[in-house]
């Protein structure tokens, strides 16, 4: 945190910060309004205060922001002196969105670190379109903050990001064993994966995660496409036909569902996708058999119909840590 001791040259801070909490009052001479806005980059948080002649209703908490400053820097009752704060509604090329993740969002700053990385592994037009769809912060949160699964395994804070990470790790170990690949389209597929879940779950009045009515009615997989769509017409990210076209199916394909109406994956980077998935899930669900001795070493599937007493038994983890 910044102090009147600590301040860097303007030309030293990063570009973009994420709205922390803001406050806004009335002006002491009675004209407009006094802002003082806590901001958070994982390189420097810093409080900044401002005047405006009205009340900015487009500023929230978690939103985008970059600082038009004040020279020279003023620090004035614990917050820097700046000239205004421009609310950034499109996504910036070539910026780390997980460089603003904030620690009240996820406290392991290792597994922020991990998603910086599998981000900027991605090539440039990919990187834009994965920023795009992440951009708006109430998605983002969510997407971070929000759980893996809610139905075979306890709803844990931040699994979501987790279990992305974990897949898209995995990504970049197998995906050099296929050489004819397109790289980037499979790394973008294990990152976009489970984005939708970040619509698909909402916790309830008593802090509980629940289906929302848009995991109820379209699901996680719909989602996502219609997010990915919607970013690249909107943001004329410069993605080929082709490439979309693989990106999508690696996303909506799944093995042995063509009776459920999905199809099968058919392309390289939706196999390594799917490769990547079964190998991210599968210490999960030995842990859970483990704890039950009757089902350990039975072969087991993603269907629990194969085991009339499974779902019961899942049930009653959902209140335990898995082992």
């Amino acid at each position: 945190m910044l102090n009147e001791n600590t301040i860097p040259q303007v030309n030293a801070f990063p570009p973009i910060f994420r709205v922390a909490s803001t406050s806004c009052l009335p002006a002491t001479n009675g004209k407009g309004v006094e802002y003082k806005v806590k901001l958070y980059h994982d390189d420097v948080q810093m409080t900044v205060s401002y005047s405006a002649a009205q009340p900015d209703i487009r500023l929230k908490v978690d939103h985008l922001v970059s600082v038009r400053w004040k020279l020279p820097i003023v620090y004035v009752e614990g917050a820097i002196q700046i000239s205004r704060l421009v609310l950034l509604e499109k996504p910036v090329k070539g910026f780390n969105i997980f460089e603003t993740v904030p620690p009240r969002w996820v406290k392991d700053r290792t597994l922020i670190h991990r998603a910086k990385q599998a981000l900027d592994a991605l090539p440039t037009n990919l990187h834009q379109l994965i920023t795009a769809v992440l951009w708006d912060g109430k998605r983002f949160c969510r997407f971070c903050v929000g759980p893996s699964s809610i139905e075979y395994l306890p709803a844990l804070k931040n699994e979501n990001l987790l279990h992305t990470v974990q897949v898209t790790e995995i990504v970049k170990l197998i995906s050099p064993h296929y050489p004819t690949a397109h790289q980037g389209i499979a790394l973008a597929s294990a990152l976009l994966h489970d984005v939708g879940k970040a619509a698909g779950y909402t916790a309830n009045a008593r802090d509980v995660w629940e289906l929302s009515e848009r995991g109820r009615y379209v699901g996680n997989r719909y989602t996502v496409i219609e997010w990915i769509t919607e970013a690249r017409s909107t943001n004329r990210i410069m993605i080929s036909d082709k490439e979309y076209l693989s990106l999508v199916h690696s996303l909506i394909s799944a093995p042995n569902t063509e009776w459920l109406g999905f199809l099968p994956p058919v392309t390289e980077e939706a196999r390594i996708l799917d490769v990547a998935m079964r190998l991210s899930d599968e210490p999960n669900m030995i842990s859970l058999l483990r704890k039950h001795k009757e089902l350990w070493g039975t072969k087991h599937i993603t269907s629990t119909n194969s085991f009339p007493n499974l779902q019961s038994l899942i049930s009653k983890s959902k209140s335990s840590k898995i082992a």
